[in-house]
């Protein structure tokens, strides 16, 4: 059965150890099965290496399928933090259930 750790893999995905914030934010409540994350930069060992638009919604659908099909909000903004091309915030719902966490 393929996972979503396969489906990185395949594409050729490494994923690194979570950014730490720019600011004064966490980078992802839990509460119950629902996760809530903070606007996320493109890092790539610790820099932003791209400039212009990126496909979030297609990466998305390829890692994760049909489970991968989601709502979006997509906003133009003359500039974002440190001039990145794209910043990301994910809403979603896990199998597992467990108490609030920050």
């Amino acid at each position: 059965m393929e996972t979503p750790s396969s489906r990185l893999s395949a594409l050729g995905i490494d994923l690194p150890a979570v950014a730490p914030t720019v600011a004064v934010y966490i980078p992802a409540v839990v509460s119950g099965s629902v996760v809530y994350t903070a606007s996320q930069l493109p890092f790539v060992r610790g820099s932003i290496p791209t400039t212009g638009k990126l496909g979030a919604s297609e990466l998305l659908g390829a890692i994760f399928g049909e489970a991968g099909r989601h709502a979006r909000s997509a906003v133009g903004v003359a500039v974002l933090p440190l001039d990145a091309p794209v910043e990301v915030e994910l809403v979603f719902e896990t199998a597992h259930s467990g108490p609030a966490t920050r």
